[in-house]
């Protein structure tokens, strides 16, 4: 199964620019290395973040400190929360 959602915001450049567009594959674990989307635990809000580690859950981190209104290392994501990983872009 999949799913295209838009970017917004710029934290995960140089990888993804804002109005592009990303393919997710709503299947599979993903692992260190990949990008994933997922919803914030509070605001329910798709965010785009690298797994760093998954050690204990999904460490995941943004590219782009300047652009990131979370910071560069988001934290902890849990299984439940997580949407997909990015298979594909579309640039916008």
């Amino acid at each position: 199964m999949i799913e295209i959602i838009k970017v917004k915001g710029g934290s995960m450049k140089p990888l993804f620019n804002s109005g592009d567009f990303l393919i997710i594959l709503k299947f599979g674990r993903p692992k260190k290395g990949d990008v994933v989307v997922f919803r914030h635990p509070h605001t329910k809000e798709l965010l785009v973040k690298k797994v760093s580690s998954t050690k204990d859950g999904l460490d995941v981190r943004g590219e782009n400190l300047s652009q990131s209104t979370d910071g560069r290392h988001f934290g902890l994501v849990k299984n439940k929360e997580v949407v997909g990983r990015v298979w594909k872009v579309i640039r916008g």
